[in-house]
């Protein structure tokens, strides 16, 4: 056997499982060449969790210690094979677990498992390459989800990909980086055609290209898309806006891979991955009659949910950053004094990554270097007026709902500030990817307060689980 890879793998908080030792797991990955190491300190992406448990139900007490903290980690569940019938499996899932593995006997289960750590490292090996960490900035646990989805797909599989998300998310750019990383194709051309631009008359050449005179204009003939992406990648963006009476002739050319050119007889061919973008609802489009269910179900081999800035908590800094960086010039490299940094995060994005992207540059324009970005840096429709911040508490009309809904359901003023006290920790947890120390200070608390919080919440919420 070549050399075993060392991979770092933590093991869970869970009690140790009678069915099986870490020791013993340890022993065995090794045999089948894992060498199970400590984390690197300061790694970019957590190593994976495996969770031993002699039940399903051990596994869901786990739930803090999952995604819904913060974590990037993947987490794995290993289990008796007599958990396998327990309908609680898909719970799981719900709260942060990427797999479930039921243990057999060593001879079934451990090349299952290795073979999900090695896969799970080479995915995890790639988003800490220089064209990603470089290119698609951010460590939220939506975003390295998305990302580590991508690569997947990249890597694994050479199935048609539908990206689905807002403007300015970064469609392209992961339609880009899934091109760099499939072997099959990175060698040859990634073709972008967008959709939303193309007119019925001229679709058809735009995408089959076009023989000299076969129209008037056409003056010499001309490769299309299908052509130029042979070998390659055809990424359409805006694909929901492709007229109706082009897709049939699309869809025939896809999945047969021949197609002629506007005024010619001859078949010719091409082969490529479709990745298509769009920032509509495709199934409603279905609903509509105005999107085809057989192209549709051409695009959609794998369906890849970009995340808006709103879910990326704390990305918005590490953004904000980067494109200060570039716009700032080449020897400055500017920072945020703490009333941008939190205006950067209360802001609202409808545009996304994209308008972040402009309001930096802007920002950047006004910005003569040597220190900080100050407040008068900002171009003034982006500076916020005195009562901007506070509208939910200066109308308590806005939280009536929640206040009625508290005295309705019994509970009394402790109870009811509890709650929301919870609520609110929990929400600057998520907001700061599950940094307690940022959330702490965004809080206008010690971290230490916040530990204290937090623990006491678990503790009554683990009282009241035992009692019921």
């Amino acid at each position: 056997m070549s050399l075993a890879v060392k991979l770092p793998v933590k093991f869970g908080a869970a009690r140790q499982a009678a069915f099986l030792s870490q020791d013993a797991l340890i022993d065995g990955l090794r045999q089948h060449g894992i060498d199970i190491c400590n984390a690197r300190q300061g790694a970019c992406i957590p190593p994976p969790e495996i969770l031993l448990c002699d039940r399903i139900s051990e596994a869901l007490e786990q739930k803090d210690l999952g995604c819904h903290s913060g974590s990037t980690g993947r987490r794995l569940a290993l289990l008796p094979i007599r958990e396998s019938q327990s309908p609680q499996m898909w719970a799981l899932f719900s709260i942060g677990f990427d797999d479930v593995l039921f243990w057999e006997d060593a001879a079934k289960t451990l090349p299952k498992l290795s073979a999900r750590l090695r896969r799970w490292k080479r995915i995890d090996d790639e988003l800490e390459k220089p064209h990603i960490t470089r290119n698609l900035i951010g460590s939220s646990p939506a975003w390295i989800a998305c990302l580590r989805s991508a690569v997947q797909a990249g890597l694994f599989s050479n199935a048609p990909i539908l990206l689905s998300g807002p403007c300015g998310t970064g469609k392209e750019l992961l339609a880009r980086l899934i091109h760099k990383i499939d072997a099959a194709r990175s060698a040859k051309n990634l073709v972008v055609v967008d959709c939303a631009t193309l007119s019925t008359e001229l679709a058809g050449s735009e995408f089959f290209g076009h023989e000299k005179g076969s129209y008037t204009g056409a003056n010499g003939s001309r490769d299309g898309a299908f052509a130029l992406a042979d070998g390659g990648t055809l990424f359409l963006d805006e694909v929901g806006e492709l007229p109706l009476d082009l897709q049939p002739r699309l869809l025939r050319a896809m999945q047969e891979g021949t197609y002629k050119r506007l005024g010619s007889n001859h078949w010719q061919t091409a082969t490529f991955r479709p990745i298509c973008a769009t920032n509509r609802s495709l199934r409603t489009a279905l609903e509509r009659g105005s999107f085809r269910r057989d192209l549709y179900d051409r695009l959609a081999g794998i369906t890849l949910d970009v995340p808006d800035l709103a879910a990326r908590g704390t990305d918005v800094l590490s953004l904000a950053r980067h494109f200060a960086e570039k716009f700032g010039g080449p020897t400055q490299r500017p920072c945020f004094t703490p009333p941008i940094r939190d205006l950067l995060l209360q802001r609202r994005y409808s545009g996304n990554v994209r308008e972040l992207k402009q309001i930096i540059r802007r920002t950047c324009m006004n910005y003569v270097g040597d220190g900080p970005i100050t407040p008068g840096d900002l171009p003034a429709d982006e500076r916020p007026t005195p009562s901007q911040g506070v509208e939910i508490f200066a109308n308590p009309s806005l939280m009536q709902a929640a206040a009625q809904t508290a005295l309705s359901s019994g509970q009394g003023l402790k109870m009811a500030v509890q709650t929301f006290g919870n609520i609110l920790v929990q929400q600057a947890i998520d907001t700061a990817s599950g940094d307690l120390s940022q959330a702490a200070k965004n809080l206008h608390v010690t971290r230490r307060a916040l530990e204290q919080r937090r623990a006491k919440s678990n503790s009554q919420a683990a009282n009241l689980s035992t009692h019921h």
